[in-house]
């Protein structure tokens, strides 16, 4: 198992999340997204994000039929 804790800035997160600083701070404001305080630094655990990706997954529905008796 790998114990390297892998840490990432709000930079590295915009661009993972395809977003703007400011919707990342927003999101750090809201408590929508984990992340750690290293004195006045915010860096984000890289499991965290990916976490948050899985978690905010939206899937499709399926198609049920309808059956008429």
């Amino acid at each position: 198992m790998d114990n390297e804790l892998e840490l990432m800035t709000i930079k590295e997160v915009m661009v993972v999340l395809k977003v703007r600083e400011s919707k990342v701070r927003k999101m750090i404001l809201n408590k929508e997204i984990k992340y750690l305080k290293i004195g006045s630094l915010i860096r984000f655990r890289k499991s965290d994000i990916q976490d948050y990706l899985i978690e905010n997954l939206i899937l499709p529905s399926l198609k049920t039929e309808r059956i008429y008796e």
